[in-house]
């Protein structure tokens, strides 16, 4: 869009949901009976005067549209935390710019998009008709993979609802024909319905899903199917009580057309581009100079134009740049970052900004890695060159991936080769600053021997891993331990993480599950005095500033990936869960290490690894929403805890125990390696490592405690 139609845009977008409201209210006030569908029974009036059409409302639930709403709720934070980060960034920006600069950030399509799949699973699905002649309508419903949180049962028990209610002979499919509305299961669920209709624009060129379309193709071949579609055959009508060619009518095209849009858009982009810009063309007619070369310089919009320069016609289209992803086997991969603004190169500036590395303590020699000109569009550029500056004085060597050309865990890989006096990496800033490698935690062998148990993991066994940056010989598995600081695009909590103060371990604080036992014995190990807590007889309103304020912390609890506010505890009787500790108990100051063993305590983005996706950058979460990154923004030396769900389970025995011996060993050697965090957590993965190569176990067991030690990371210094 060019400046003025984004505007227009953002104009109506914004008032897009009061004018939704203003057409309620209008009908209301023209005697319209407006019914606001909530999850509960239709009015009886209303199923009485629809009982000649046999229509029978199916869902959603309640329970399915808060969970969605929640998600949507999430979402909308996510985008103003953005907004926020940006402003704060460049107090300058226009409207225009603003969103230029967030869609670039935070780039998706609908795969896996946490909004839109909230969204769609609001949709009400209805079904109509007698027997024979039934018809299914169910909006967008993502009826193959909900992809909201909480919600794959509740789901799922609306599709055997859907089922229960058919056959159907006429299905129109969801989500404009998506992979994750429907599937061959699910049309078989449906009774193999004959019609089959998809709507959709006809400048789509990822709907229909072209996995789908293919699918369709392929049942075709052997049941009796008529496909018609929107954006092939215009206006579609269909009279399911009537048999053969006449129960559907197109009106253009042909029947059974399964041609993806993106294959026809390829082929027609040329000349349907240059139509399409003619109106927004610019043409630079240079003066003549003689027989003297010219140089033309064109300020150019930041979309395609066509431009003619002496009479030669040019097509110009902004550079698209994309982060080289790292070479790793199929089971380890890590997401494109889009490149900011390029700039050229120059010093970093120096800021007024008072920053001291450790608060001014004598580190080891480490390396720090960032990319400048990222950290500097989520924080400021004054705060950016104040941490590097920072980095700089305290004489300890810097990677700024802003610099270096290719595969830049590669780079980091050469200079830790190239210094043995290196003996850990700190990476500076978030997933969108310097990407997380994405790692598949099962080698093919052991995925293919737990087949459909493997799908069960809440996580399939992907996590985000920052181990590939600590690797000195390509195998995968660090040789140096690896800290990250995420910024969380909070100038504030990056920079007092940068600048932990020194442990003094006098007191502990910690909490665990009634059915986690286990730690118990972890407990013994932490330093400090002090009882671990219990859930349900302890419960977040009970915690204390003295215990807030312990150096040394440790929860056992349940964590979630959906909200990060609480650790959740386990009611006695198995009824359901306790508020243990939730964010606004993290003190305002704090100069300690917490290490979690709740599932995605340390999840510093919005979206699960197995969620992610090359082109869309991870939303970051912010303090406010986070208990980690409340801690560090309180100055915590270190949060150490999990990217996934954890394994721990009630054993005792430490062997059978998924979770004991790494967690007592991180605590043992704390103390014995001078309260760096960041190094007691490399020994106890180290320690879990050799303990699973020398057990033989079952894959499932296996499995679990490759997830567990891959997915412990440390935020914060570490040192």
């Amino acid at each position: 869009m060019t400046d003025q139609e984004l505007q227009d845009f953002i104009d109506v977008a914004a008032n897009i949901e009061d004018k939704y409201a203003e057409m309620v209210k209008d009908l209301r006030n023209k005697g319209v009976k407006v019914i606001e569908y909530r999850g509960r029974p239709l009015p009886s009036q209303l199923v009485a005067l629809l009982a000649p059409t046999g229509m029978k409302l199916l869902g959603p639930t309640d329970d399915q549209l808060l969970l969605a709403a929640a998600q949507i709720a999430g979402t909308n934070q996510d985008a103003a935390d953005a907004v926020d980060a940006a402003v704060r960034a460049d107090q300058d920006l226009s409207d225009v710019q603003l969103y230029r600069r967030l869609v670039q950030l935070d780039k998706f399509d609908d795969f896996r998009n946490p909004r839109g799949a909230g969204m769609n699973c609001q949709s009400i699905t209805l079904a109509f008709g007698p027997p024979g002649e039934r018809v299914l309508l169910a909006g967008d419903m993502q009826f193959t993979e909900p992809n909201v949180s909480g919600a794959d049962q509740i789901v799922a028990d609306l599709r055997s609802k859907v089922s229960q209610d058919g056959p159907y002979r006429l299905f129109k499919t969801t989500h404009h024909t998506s992979h994750n509305g429907q599937d061959q299961d699910f049309l078989k669920q449906l009774g193999n319905p004959e019609l089959i209709v998809h709507s959709g624009g006809r400048n789509d060129a990822t709907h229909p899903d072209p996995g789908t379309l293919t699918m369709l193709k392929r049942r075709s071949r052997s049941l009796p199917t008529m496909f018609a579609r929107t954006d092939r055959n215009g206006r579609i009508t269909v009279q399911p009580h009537k048999q053969g060619a006449d129960a559907i009518d197109i009106a253009r095209g042909r029947l059974n057309n399964f041609t993806s849009n993106a294959d026809d858009q390829a082929e027609a982009e040329p000349e349907e581009r240059s139509s399409s810009e003619e109106t927004r063309s610019v043409t630079v007619q240079p003066r003549g100079q003689g027989g003297a070369a010219q140089v033309i310089i064109v300020n150019l919009p930041d979309h395609p134009v066509n431009l003619s320069v002496a009479g030669v016609a040019i097509i110009a289209r902004p550079a698209t740049s994309t982060s080289q992803a790292m070479m790793t086997p199929p089971e380890r991969r890590l997401p494109s970052v889009p490149d900011t603004p390029p700039l050229p190169p120059r010093p970093q500036p120096r800021s007024s900004l008072s920053v001291r590395l450790a608060a001014g303590r004598t580190l080891p020699k480490l390396l720090f890695v960032t990319h400048s000109e990222r950290l500097a569009a989520n924080i400021g550029r004054q705060e950016a060159a104040a941490a590097i500056a920072a980095i700089n004085d305290a004489r300890q060597p810097l990677c700024d991936l802003s610099r270096v050309t290719g595969d830049g865990a590669n780079k980091v890989r050469e200079l830790l080769q190239g210094d043995d006096k290196l003996v850990g990496v700190v990476i500076a800033g978030g997933y969108d600053v310097v990407p997380a490698p994405i790692v598949d935690v099962l080698p093919p062998k052991l995925r293919e021997a737990l087949k459909a148990n493997a799908d069960r993991d809440p996580d399939r066994f992907i996590v985000w891993c920052d181990e590939s940056y600590g690797d000195l010989d390509g195998d995968h598995v660090a040789e140096r331990p690896v800290s990250r600081i995420p910024d969380a695009r909070d100038a504030d909590l990056f920079l007092t993480a940068l600048q932990p103060k020194d442990l003094r371990p006098a007191q502990r604080f910690g909490i665990r599950n009634i059915l986690r036992p286990f730690a118990d014995r972890v407990w013994n190990s932490v330093a400090g005095n002090g009882p671990l807590q219990i859930s349900e007889a302890f419960l977040s309103s009970w915690t204390t500033v003295a215990q807030t304020s312990s150096a040394c912390q440790y929860f056992m609890l349940h964590g979630s990936d959906a909200d990060a506010t609480r650790f959740t505890g386990e009611t006695e009787d198995g009824s359901g869960y306790t508020q243990a500790f939730l964010r606004d108990k993290v003190p305002e100051k704090f100069d300690g290490v917490v290490f979690s063993g709740c599932c995605w305590g340390a999840l510093s983005v919005s979206e699960k690894a197995m969620n992610a996706k090359p082109l869309r950058v991870p939303s970051p979460r912010v303090a406010e929403r986070s208990i980690a990154l409340s801690y560090l923004k309180a100055g915590a030396n270190a949060f150490v805890g999990c990217t996934g769900a954890h394994y721990s389970g009630p054993d005792l025995d430490p062997q059978d125990n998924y979770a004991s011996a790494l967690h007592e060993m991180f605590w043992l050697q704390l103390p014995r390696l001078s309260y760096s965090a960041s190094m007691a957590l490399f020994a106890a993965r180290r320690f879990y490592a050799e303990s699973i190569a020398a057990d033989h176990r079952d894959p499932s067991d296996i499995a679990r405690r490759l997830k567990n030690r891959a997915q412990f990371t440390c935020l914060g210094l570490g040192w």
